[in-house]
Order: structure tokens, then C-alpha cells, then sequence
């Protein structure tokens, strides 16, 4: 049985800082949706629960 050369040029293929890069984003993105969330709620008197900060930061 021959084996196939592997392809390392396909998509599946990161580079090793662009995970940390997409990490570091989505950790932006969720701290920014959840500051514009407590900035609609306020005048309203209702505040995001602090427990759940830890859920969208890694």
C-alpha cells in the first residue's frame, strides 16, 4: 500500500499566532457587545450579571 504525501498548504493549516490573534478578537467582540449591553440597560436598572464575565473572557 503506498501512502499518500501529506498536504500542509490546505485550509486546515493555521499558523501558530493566528489562533492566538482570533482568540484575542472574539475576547474584544464580548467585552464590546457586553459594554454596549450594560449601556442600554442602565437607565432602565438593569445591569448584566457580573458572574457571567468570566463565561465570555477566556
Amino acid at each position: 500500500m503506498k501512502s499518500e504525501p501529506h498536504d500542509t498548504s490546505g485550509p486546515g493549516r493555521r499558523r501558530p499566532g493566528q489562533a492566538a490573534a482570533l482568540t484575542a478578537w472574539l475576547t474584544v467582540i464580548g467585552l464590546m457587545v457586553m459594554g454596549v449591553l450594560a449601556l442600554l440597560l442602565w437607565p432602565f436598572g438593569l445591569l448584566p450579571d457580573v458572574s457571567l464575565l468570566p463565561v465570555g473572557t477566556p
